[in-house]
């Protein structure tokens, strides 16, 4: 009833789902252990170990088409399935496969349940045994991150170091950054997380409870999606140059930027995009593009 009563106001309709596992503690799981992998398990930070589910053991297989059918028969276009990564693991299946293998037989199911009435966003998924059986990739990491109760502007910035690293996969698939965040962090900041939506040249998301949100902010979504709309055009931009002046002494983790409360991601600056030509800075400090200041962890069009 809730799709159909969205579908209504002019929605389209997606739902958020881990496919590929399930608690300990779910039904699924006690009524059915043997649907599960062998050895390999996955420990969330809230809910604790979950198993994997096997897609060689026909009733494991037939019960996954289910799902995904019964989903989409409600009215749901997107479905975004996440922690995909689960499924490539080795471990003791109903049918001897390597855990690539038992992957693609995972996809081709989903795949063929959705059907073409829904598109499927592929999350937390190695790209290519991924992106020939979907129709969007998350490019990067989340922008906002358990067990931080906020986002961050490192997780921005390392997303779109992702897309300067990872844009030869957005030419075959398209790609998601994650959403646009408009909570806690400041307008520069927010509007530097629209950007890198707009330069994966994916869909433009919004993630955060309006309702919570404090006047004044409630109406960036708007704004935001209008400035960054010329780019999602559903290509990905490509930096100027993907590789940096000076190689990085270390790889930066975004968590230990968060914690630290510093931006050390190395990116591209100059980012040609149809909207114009993009400055992007993820440092600290103000620099120079073109001839033209950029402050600290800002995104401007550049002259």
């Amino acid at each position: 009833g809730l799709a159909k009563m969205l579908h209504a106001a002019g929605f389209e309709v997606g739902v958020w789902l881990a496919p590929l596992l399930a608690s300990e503690s779910s039904d699924v799981y006690k009524a059915h252990p043997e649907w599960f992998v062998k050895g390999p398990t996955f420990g969330h930070l809230k809910i604790g170990t979950m198993h994997v589910l096997d897609p060689t053991h026909p009733q494991a297989a037939a019960h996954l088409g289910k799902v995904i059918k019964g989903i989409v028969g409600w009215g749901y276009t997107l479905l975004k399935i996440d922690f995909l990564f689960a499924g490539t693991w080795e471990g003791k299946r109903h049918k001897d496969v390597t855990g690539i293998e038992a992957y693609n037989t995972a996809l081709k199911i989903m795949r063929e349940a959705a059907g073409d009435k829904a598109m499927l966003l592929a999350v937390g998924a190695p790209a290519l045994p991924t992106i020939e059986h979907v129709d969007m990739w998350r490019v990067g990491g989340d922008i906002a991150v358990e067990p931080f109760k906020d986002p961050h502007f490192a997780f921005v910035a390392n997303q779109l170091r992702m897309i300067a690293s990872r844009w030869q996969f957005c030419r075959r698939v398209l790609c998601d950054a994650d959403p646009a965040m408009l909570r806690a962090m400041p307008a520069n900041e927010v509007n530097f997380g629209a950007w890198v939506v707009g330069l994966a040249g994916g869909g433009f998301f919004l993630s955060d409870d309006l309702r919570k949100l404090p006047d004044g902010r409630r109406e960036w979504p708007f704004q935001l999606a209008r400035d960054v709309a010329p780019a999602l055009s559903g290509q990905v931009t490509v930096p100027s140059s993907t590789f940096p002046d000076k190689a990085p002494a270390t790889l930066v983790n975004a968590a230990f930027d968060h914690l630290e409360k510093k931006s050390r991601h190395v990116v591209p600056v100059v980012w040609p995009n149809p909207g114009g030509l993009i400055g992007a800075n993820v440092t600290d400090a103000p620099i120079t593009a073109k001839g033209q200041a950029i402050p600290a962890h800002t995104i401007i069009l550049l002259k």
